[in-house]
C-alpha cells in the first residue's frame, strides 16, 4: 500500500520527535516537510520498524486500514494541552537577570 507513497528526503536534516509506543521516536523532515507536518498537511506511518513520512490522503487510507500503524497526525485544530506551567505563578519576570 505504502509503495512509491514515502516522502521521505535522504537529505532531510531536521529531527522531529514524536511519541509513539510509549517511546520518542523521531523521523527527519526538511524545513518544508516540518512546516506541513505541524499544519496537518503530512503525517507518519511505521512500517516495518521505520516511520515513513506521507500525504495526509495516503495517512487516512493507512488509518482505516490498520489504526495502530499511524504514528504521528497533528490536529492543528486541537486545543493546547493542559500546561501545567502555564499558571502564572511559574511565569518568568521579564526583568531576571542572571
Amino acid at each position: 500500500f505504502l509503495k512509491d507513497k514515502a516522502l521521505n528526503d535522504k537529505d532531510a536534516d531536521i529531527a522531529r520527535h514524536f511519541p509513539y509506543g510509549g517511546k520518542i521516536k523521531r523521523i527527519y523532515v526538511t524545513a518544508e516537510q516540518l512546516r506541513a507536518l505541524n499544519a496537518g498537511e503530512l503525517g507518519v506511518v511505521q512500517l516495518d520498524g521505520r516511520y515513513v513520512l506521507v500525504a495526509k490522503d495516503v495517512l487516512d487510507a493507512a488509518e482505516a486500514i490498520f489504526q495502530q500503524a499511524v504514528a504521528l497526525r497533528v490536529d492543528p485544530d486541537a486545543p493546547a494541552g493542559d500546561d501545567p506551567y502555564s499558571d502564572p505563578q511559574y511565569q518568568v519576570p521579564d526583568d531576571l537577570v542572571w
